[in-house]
């Protein structure tokens, strides 16, 4: 794996866990992102034995995320079903989730790079529920936001 992609991992990673933390303390997301910056983001490079977290990608989901919650959470309330509403799931799917979908529906990365990334922290999360409910939330999401793209792969084959 390519530092740059190890780079990229981490600042998903920390993303997702500096919107847990804004949503679990009420701070604002410039607060968070000083926080990360200054403190985890710098433990999580030496822990990880890479040269750093991509920080521009991290603050940009984080920031993003914080602007455009409503909008990222109209956009996952589509594809819940039986009538569950975001505020029913727990804390760190809503941060995977918006920042996956703030991904999706704003980034260049391929959606399937993007739905293997989070579900893969998803995975480091919660079990094997958990984990699957965010691949199939994630990938109906990926074909409402990304039709085109995703109707291609299927062609495809993929």
């Amino acid at each position: 794996m390519t530092n740059n992609r190890r780079q990229r991992q981490l600042a998903r990673l920390a993303a997702v866990q500096a919107l847990f933390q804004l949503e679990a303390n009420g701070q604002t997301a410039a607060s968070v992102i000083h926080e990360f910056k200054e403190f985890r983001l710098n433990q999580a490079t030496r822990e990880q034995e890479v040269t750093s977290v991509d920080r521009a990608l991290f603050s940009q989901i984080v920031a993003s995320v914080d602007r455009e919650i409503r909008e990222l959470d109209t956009k996952i309330e589509g594809v819940l079903v039986g009538g569950w509403t975001i505020l029913r799931l727990d804390p760190t799917s809503r941060a995977l989730l918006r920042a996956a979908c703030f991904e999706l529906k704003g980034s260049s990365v391929p959606a399937r790079v993007i739905i293997k990334e989070y579900v893969d922290i998803a995975g480091g999360f919660g079990g094997k529920e958990e984990t699957a409910f965010v691949n199939a939330a994630l990938d109906t999401l990926a074909r409402k936001i990304r039709q085109e793209e995703m109707s291609k792969r299927a062609e495809e084959g993929g």
